[in-house]
């Protein structure tokens, strides 16, 4: 059956109504705990990215143990800024930005359950939080002014609106030139069950509205987002399976962190200079520490480039930054994967990588498996090789690639015109 938008949206209303009123001393849904409390929530906690500095001194009814990570951790929060918090609930977040951003700083949460704001409100009272303001609304018609926010955090509830491209937008339009999304949720891996999408508890439990990783980074780059990040957390298996749901949802949906900014990065000032940044990140099959051979070689090219990247283009004030993401073998279709300020370099060259079957990632994982190849057969590139991430990163920046001089008078190391290092 079709369930309406107001259905959906009042069912979500009621279970964390549930949440607000139990409190930390009990949850809302039968299975788990994406959106209900856990019997150990100082353990949950924990297995979301919290220290246990991060627990001590927070109101008590402030950490209900919900969420799928940590975006304090990703935030990089700095004295005096402003936060914005979406679906805020007690405040547990709130509290602890508020410690990171000092008296001189200031913390806005939203939410839409009246509970929630209640219980928040009290919560800060009770612990002399007066740099936290907490306010009524929807996440897709933020209550806050344009321009007026420096970071924007969440846990675990963008993949519960209806309309995630108007969040997306929102938060656009709050964030000040420069500003920041550091947020934690569930998106899709692959396609979600229809009987799953119909579910309303699986739906308001963050597992029914997940939206598919390709589309959230569509969404964001088309409300205006520059340098799109998403990374999956290394223990999403683990955190989706702790909800309890079964059913296998932890093969079609992830924990991830999503990361974007606003503009191009021009607050972030070096030697003087307004760096723009390109972070170029390499997924690739680490299994107890050991890679697939095709990983390493790809990886070794990546990073020799990269030098070569940084040696021309940061005398212009771009900043190159390469990241590493390990991922194990129930990860294998994003493997080997490189992104370009969140863009896969596919989508950047306009062109297909196959999927091959992978010697190498047999060999170590001990099993005959296919996984994604980064080879880009019947065009002019071959196994990704210094041309395709040289393009790719010029492409990503919208600059063009300076041409070298091919004469005698060079100054090349080889002299003539041979270009081997110049």
């Amino acid at each position: 059956m079709k369930r309406n938008r107001e259905d959906i949206r009042n069912a979500i209303r009621e279970n964390y109504t549930e949440v607000a009123k139990s409190g930390s001393a009990g949850g809302c849904c039968s299975g788990g705990s994406c959106c209900c409390t856990p019997a150990d929530i100082s353990d949950s906690s924990k297995k979301l990215g919290y220290t246990e500095a991060d627990l001590l001194n927070i109101p008590k009814d402030a950490n209900m143990g919900l969420g799928c990570g940590n975006p304090i951790a990703i935030a990089e929060l700095k004295e005096g800024e402003t936060v914005l918090d979406l679906g805020c609930g007690g405040g547990f977040d709130c509290f602890l930005a508020s410690r990171r951003i000092g008296a001189t700083g200031f913390v806005i949460g939203i939410d839409m359950t009246p509970d929630m704001i209640a219980l928040a409100r009290k919560n800060a009272e009770e612990g002399g939080y007066t740099n936290v303001d907490f306010r009524l609304g929807e996440i897709e018609h933020l209550p806050v002014a344009d321009e007026s926010v420096d970071v924007i955090i969440s846990n675990c509830v963008i993949n519960l609106s209806l309309d995630k491209e108007q969040v997306f937008k929102e938060t656009h339009r709050v964030l000040k030139p420069g500003g920041r999304l550091s947020i934690s949720d569930v998106v899709a891996i692959e396609r979600i069950p229809e009987e799953t999408r119909r579910d309303l508890q699986l739906v308001a439990c963050c597992i029914g509205g997940a939206e598919h990783v390709d589309d959230v980074r569509k969404m964001l780059k088309n409300a205006g987002f520059d340098d799109v990040r998403l990374t999956p957390k290394e223990n999403s298996k683990e955190i989706i399976k702790s909800w309890g749901f079964g059913n296998n949802v932890e093969d079609y949906v992830a924990s991830y962190t999503i990361e974007a900014f606003k503009g191009d990065i021009e607050n972030q000032n070096t030697g003087g200079i307004n760096m723009k940044t390109l972070k170029i990140e390499w997924r690739h099959l680490d299994v107890e520490g050991e890679t697939c051979d095709r990983c390493y070689d790809t990886g070794e090219n990546l990073a020799n480039e990269v030098k070569r990247l940084k040696r021309a283009l940061e005398p212009q004030g771009i900043a190159i930054e390469l990241i590493e993401t390990k991922l194990d073998d129930s990860q294998i279709p994003q493997s080997n994967t490189i992104l370009f300020n969140g863009a896969p370099i596919e989508d950047i060259l306009d062109i297909e990588i196959s999927e091959n079957y992978c010697e190498s990632c047999t060999a170590l994982l001990g099993k005959e498996t296919y996984r994604r190849a980064v080879k880009f057969e019947g065009n002019e590139y071959e196994d990704i090789p210094a041309k395709a991430i040289r393009q790719a990163a010029y492409k990503s920046l919208g600059i063009e690639e300076a041409k070298q001089e091919s004469s005698k008078n060079s100054g090349c190391c080889c002299g003539g015109n041979s270009g081997c290092c110049c």
